[in-house]
């Protein structure tokens, strides 16, 4: 029997095999990227939401990420300090949180009074009732920080390394012949 090999049929073959494997692995990761988000951050719905993978044809890899501007931060850690301002408001009161979620600048929130302290970092507070003394009631909304240091919580390399063999296993399925 004479088999003919048509090599470029066969390399056309073999790509777009890769390719799908390629495609069911980023699929896999990303789905692993975000079980480690909502273990880690509870959630962290805005996160999560960002997860996306891409297969590079030209280059056969696919490249898994979050999209967010803060994502970065919360897997490698570090310290982040103002740019614009003197201090970090960080909110300390789940109204401040909400406003500053929904893009809320501290400076615009509504009655606000910075309190300086002696032995703490100054507050941005809330004052509530009438006159001094009886009656009036301080809510810290946010606390001033000159920086913050972030710990590295792994969602990502996490899920590529714990994983390392059902991806190995998912790509030789997507290639077997």
């Amino acid at each position: 029997m004479n088999v003919q090999f048509d090599e470029n049929k066969f390399m056309a073959f073999a790509n777009k095999k890769t390719l799908a494997g390629l495609e069911l692995v980023g699929a896999v990761v990303a789905g692993e990227i975000g079980k480690n988000i909502k273990q880690n951050f509870h959630g962290q719905g805005q996160l999560a939401g960002s997860i996306t993978h891409k297969v590079i044809e030209s280059e056969k890899f696919v490249r898994c990420s979050v999209n967010k501007v803060y994502a970065a931060i919360q897997e490698l850690g570090g310290i982040i300090k103002p740019t614009k301002a003197k201090a970090l408001a960080i909110p300390v009161h789940p109204e401040a949180v909400r406003w500053t979620e929904k893009g809320g600048e501290p400076k615009d929130f509504p009655g606000l009074v910075m309190i300086k302290r002696k032995n703490g970092a100054p507050l941005l507070v809330r004052i509530e009732g009438k006159g001094r003394g009886k009656g009036e009631r301080m809510t810290p909304m946010f606390i001033l920080l000159k920086s913050v240091q972030i710990p590295a919580r792994p969602y990502i390399r996490p899920a590529v390394y714990e994983n390392k063999e059902k991806i190995m296993k998912i790509f030789a399925r997507a290639n077997a012949v």
